[in-house]
């Protein structure tokens, strides 16, 4: 019997490793095709206003953290001459281009996660070439964020699929409850808000154990670094980190599963955030 239990948690511990690192993987082709659009997108504000465009991606990423848009910085975004420029010029079509580079994107996403499963993700689906022409810069770079947030809906989509490949059908749990995630609690009038409900189930007979730091040992599902226990109550734990310097950071955790029969299962997570100077 303790075999078979042993057995049963390096087979569980062997998926877990192998869904963190196709993940990983989806993570990297997502960020492929996210900047190739920011890419297009820099080049229709380059174009229209002459800022550099180390510039540009400062003022986007700031408008970004106050939940605005960066139209609102720019002058003359109604013309079209600079759309047709960009986007068309010296018989360079960018738009067949953006199509390849999706394409490819679905190819890798297809390849991590199989034919069959693919077929229950949302791509994204750029549209026919004669949609941008005669448009304004303020209607393709509108038209361009909305093909990069199906591109990360595919990538949540996709994690979501991998994590549920995971058999847990020995961990037991005797409560359910809902997960509001929004995509942004702040919205304009006129502006979709839009929010997944996650089916969270946790058991209220066993305690368990979160753990953050710097990095995460994938070899022995362990973190590393400076590490912090996350208090855990009802099914969930709440990261309390004091911000420090500014740009990206990355946190690194393990949630530890018990089951009943008192085997301990690891998950691997990892999460980005951005500190404001």
């Amino acid at each position: 019997m303790l075999k078979n239990l042993e057995m049963k948690e390096l087979i569980l511990q062997a998926k877990v490793k192998s869904a963190y690192k196709n993940s990983k993987a989806v993570k990297a082709a997502t960020d492929t095709a996210v900047v190739h659009i920011f890419e297009l997108k820099y080049q229709l504000i380059h174009s229209l206003s002459g800022m550099p465009f180390d510039e540009i991606d400062k003022l986007d990423e700031g408008k970004y953290h106050r939940s605005e848009s960066i139209l609102s910085s720019l002058k003359d975004i109604g013309n079209t001459e600079v759309t047709e420029e960009v986007l068309f010029g010296n018989d360079d079509n960018k738009i067949d281009f953006l199509k390849q580079r999706l394409d490819e994107y679905k190819q890798k996403i297809t390849e991590i996660v199989g034919a069959e499963n693919a077929e229950k993700l949302h791509f994204a689906v750029v549209p026919d070439e004669s949609v941008f022409k005669g448009e304004s810069v303020a209607a393709v770079i509108l038209m361009l964020n909305s093909i990069m947030f199906e591109v990360l809906n595919t990538e949540a989509e996709t994690i979501a699929l991998l994590t549920n490949q995971i058999d847990a059908t020995n961990i037991a749990f005797d409560r359910i409850q809902p997960v509001v995630v929004a995509k942004n609690n702040h919205v304009k009038a006129g502006e979709m808000y839009e929010a997944e409900v996650y089916i969270v189930g946790y058991d209220t007979l066993q305690s368990h154990a979160i753990k953050i730091g710097n990095a995460i040992n994938m070899e022995m599902l362990e973190v590393t670094g400076q590490v912090q226990n996350v208090k855990e109550s009802d099914g969930s734990g709440k990261i309390r980190i004091k911000a420090s310097g500014s740009g990206q950071k990355k946190l690194f955790g393990v949630l530890e599963v018990i089951s009943r029969n008192n085997i301990t299962y690891k998950y691997p997570f990892e999460h980005t955030y951005f500190v404001e100077p």
